[in-house]
């Protein structure tokens, strides 16, 4: 079983919400939480090889995205390669929001890009993997935007 105690969480909850943009984030991050900066890089690789972070990617506002195309997949794939498959669209910096359901199309992700031949190209490449049965691809008509927290508990 993995462990997480109180200081994993304030990490945490620290950078879910409040990652600082400057030219060394860490050195803010451990002074505010009043910790060394060694010990937070350790704490957050700990996190991330135990799956509580997947990636640290920056959060835009909407005038960001407002030149940009998005679309919702949904994919049907084999039980038994849903790892494999959700490693591969976790390598992609254009897709966010990966999640595995219980539904005809187990998994779930978006994907953005200024250009849609580079959705159809990542969508495509995905879609040849190794346990891909079907596909569904959803085009983004208005962005509505939530500012989703998730609280975490030890």
């Amino acid at each position: 079983m993995i462990f997480m105690d109180d200081l994993d969480v304030k990490i945490l909850m620290y950078i879910q919400d409040n990652f600082p943009i400057e030219e060394d984030p860490y050195s803010k991050i451990a002074e505010d939480l009043k910790i060394d900066k060694e010990v937070l890089i350790e704490r957050i690789k700990y996190l991330y090889k135990n799956k509580y972070i997947i990636k640290i990617i920056p959060k835009f506002t909407e005038s960001y995205y407002s030149n940009h195309s998005r679309v919702l997949v949904g994919m049907r794939v084999d039980p038994s390669s849903i790892m494999d498959v959700a490693q591969v669209i976790n390598g992609y910096d254009n897709i966010s929001h990966n999640y595995e359901r219980d539904h005809y199309f187990n998994i779930w992700f978006t994907v953005i890009s200024e250009d849609l031949e580079e959705i159809k190209k990542i969508v495509d490449e995905i879609s040849n993997h190794k346990g891909v049965i079907d596909y569904v691809v959803l085009p983004s008509k208005k962005l509505l935007k939530l500012d989703t927290e998730f609280e975490v508990k030890i």
